[in-house]
């Protein structure tokens, strides 16, 4: 008999559904939101348990304690899905996610197994955070100078040797002082920004081979790689790279309507109208990992070889310099994804097997 179990987690209580394969409500509950509790509520249901849960703040924490009470355990991203109800409360969400589970429309969202690869994913995570925290800390600063109209372009506001000239710049004493707080924060910031940089690489060279194919990569450095792997983690479950394409927000899609015209309303002849379509890159995706590649390929086109050789090319065909380095960024995904798969280094020469 097959079970389908919608939980849905709350800080202090979850609560389940179960259903059977024809969509009847066999089981619904309130239970403490603890590992102890879900697993003994699997632990007696008779059947072949699928179950599935939100994905949120405690999704990585219930995947990795209850996968092994059940025979699949799937992290459900609900985005773009829609509610098709307009009632809501927690029985209500849990017994949507088992009804959904079991019609088959949930898409899941991946987890790391290995050990290794979670510690690595902490500590991309830490340093995104942290460097995040730096552009913002250095944003607010400028935000200071520009609200008086003082112009201040490049690094040089955050400079110790220039900053006293800078600040005199301040007349009023709040923004001073508020510019002040701020420098100080960002003094902080950025040592922690650095040794969390240095624990990220360290993890990430412990998967050695893999390291170094990414790092052969143009425009890929020892940042982007590691970034890489705890974002990726497993290229085999990437089935193609137009599948890497809409996880990394790379995919174009078009969009249309009203596209026929009646022509002969007697006999019920139809013609294609002009197809006007509206393009543009899916929304729907891993946006740090959209800002590695895009990131990577400006590298490669201003620091490499081969991928800038594509870029001017694309260019003096007549392609917009933006598309040109979407061209490029498509390309680099590829390639990287396809060598680290195959567990190659890169190889320029074999380029044009990974078209844009």
């Amino acid at each position: 008999m097959e079970l389908y179990i919608g939980i849905d987690d709350h800080s202090s209580t979850c609560s389940y559904a179960v259903m059977d394969a024809q969509g009847r409500l066999l089981q619904e509950s309130t239970v403490e939101t603890s590992l102890e509790a879900l697993r003994g509520v699997l632990s007696v249901l008779r059947g072949r348990r699928y179950v599935a849960v939100e994905n949120g703040t405690r999704a990585e924490w219930l995947y990795h304690g209850l996968r092994g009470y059940c025979e699949d355990l799937l992290v459900a991203n609900l985005v773009g899905l829609g509610k098709y109800r307009r009632n809501k409360s927690d029985r209500l969400d849990a017994r949507e996610l088992a009804d959904l589970r079991r019609l088959g429309v949930l898409r899941g969202i991946y987890h790391h197994r290995e050990e290794d690869l979670r510690a690595l994913k902490q500590a991309v995570r830490v340093y995104e955070q942290l460097s995040g925290d730096v552009a913002r800390c250095k944003n607010r600063i400028k935000a200071v100078y520009r609200s008086l109209g003082i112009g201040c372009p490049g690094e040089q506001v955050y400079q110790k040797s220039r900053r006293q000239r800078w600040l005199k710049k301040l007349k009023p004493a709040g923004h001073r002082r508020r510019a002040e707080r701020l420098l100080e924060e960002l003094d902080l910031l950025r040592p922690l920004k650095q040794a969390s940089q240095k624990e990220m690489i360290q993890a990430a060279r412990k998967r050695k081979k893999e390291y170094a194919i990414l790092r052969s990569v143009e425009g890929i450095g020892p940042v982007r790689a590691a970034q890489l792997l705890g974002h990726i983690g497993n290229p085999a479950r990437i089935h193609n790279k137009r599948a890497l394409w809409r996880m990394s927000g790379l995919a174009v899609v078009s969009r249309s309507s009203s596209d026929y015209t009646v022509v002969n309303a007697r006999t019920g002849e139809l013609a294609p109208r002009r197809r006007v379509q509206t393009r543009g890159l899916n929304p729907d995706c891993n946006r740090r990992l959209k800002a590695i590649f895009k990131s990577a390929a400006l590298t490669a086109i201003q620091r490499g070889h081969v991928f800038k050789a594509h870029y001017e090319r694309r260019v003096e065909q007549g392609m917009r310099e933006a598309m040109a380095r979407l061209t490029i960024a498509r390309k680099l995904s590829a390639a990287a994804w396809a060598c680290w798969k195959k567990g190659e280094p890169f190889n320029p020469d074999r380029l044009r097997t990974f078209p844009g």
